[in-house]
């Protein structure tokens, strides 16, 4: 019996180490996406604002971004028809559609950060400790709720006012992974606080 327990606290440890490494990673990824997007959000007006649209080419102040042969616009082809989209794309203004996108993606991307480095806390400490449920985790999972409910919910605010504001179509949504994933650490967080309740009640 003693052996079996021991086992598994091993296999549990390893886990958990493996989950920390991995949710600190992602977190990482998350920051720097998050970091991306702002710097696009801040750079986009810039760059529309130096945007020059010429009969076969379009350019950022001296740098040619599209550059078409009058025989390649004569074409039915695809660099005729990227070229066409960007022309449509850029004379219509649509910077604040691209900058409302970027902020949201910002927004989000903090949102998941947030979770990854609080999924990263939970697994460390469960690696650590004797036992899992302590108030500490418990404490952690709540933080952990309360990220995923703000990556969910603040962006699509965002997006509704982005929508209204601008006439536009951010398309941000969430779906039933989301909240399949919200239901099971809400009840994760009952499991570590009845669980936290017995540790003390064997005290």
């Amino acid at each position: 019996m003693k052996k079996n327990e021991d086992l598994n606290q091993r296999n549990l440890k390893g886990i958990s180490k493996v989950i920390s490494i991995i949710s600190k990673i992602l977190e990482v990824c998350m920051i720097v996406g998050a970091s991306a997007c702002l710097v696009a959000t801040i750079a986009i007006p810039f760059i529309f604002k130096n945007i020059k649209i010429g009969e076969t080419n379009i350019s950022i102040g001296k740098f040619k971004i599209v550059q078409l042969s009058q025989e390649e616009l004569l074409k039915n082809g695809v660099d005729t028809k990227t070229f066409d989209f960007i022309k449509e794309f850029i004379t219509d203004n649509r910077v604040f559609e691209l900058c409302a996108y970027t902020f949201i993606c910002v927004v989000a991307l903090v949102g998941m950060a947030f979770f990854f480095y609080y999924l990263y806390k939970l697994f460390k400490n469960i690696n650590k400790e004797d036992t899992p449920f302590t108030e500490n985790n418990v404490d952690i999972i709540t933080k952990l709720l309360i990220a995923l409910i703000g990556y969910m919910a603040v962006p699509t605010i965002l997006a509704w006012i982005a929508e209204l504001i601008g006439n536009i179509d951010i398309n941000y949504s969430w779906g039933l992974k989301d909240i399949i994933l919200l239901l099971v650490i809400f009840a994760s967080r009952h499991i570590f606080a009845y669980g936290c309740s017995l540790e003390k009640s064997k005290k």
